[in-house]
């Protein structure tokens, strides 16, 4: 990004199915119709924090933190 400039972020969640959501998004430089600078598509899958507690290595800051 240019030095001095807005970067103008909109994202729009496209599609869901179940777990699963589509993700749009667009930066424009200096304003909301400006030119565009970056565009990013991405698929995200939904997991509760259960899922971090279950999977996260023994001895992490974060399994300590969350045991039960």
């Amino acid at each position: 990004m240019p030095l001095g400039t807005t970067l103008h972020l909109d994202a729009v969640i496209e599609s869901v199915d179940g777990r699963k959501l589509w993700v749009r998004g667009t930066g424009r430089l200096d304003a909301p119709d400006g030119t565009v600078a970056v565009s990013a598509t991405a698929l995200f899958l939904g997991v509760t924090l259960d899922h971090f507690r279950r999977h996260a290595p023994e001895g992490t800051r974060f399994r300590e933190r969350h045991a039960r």
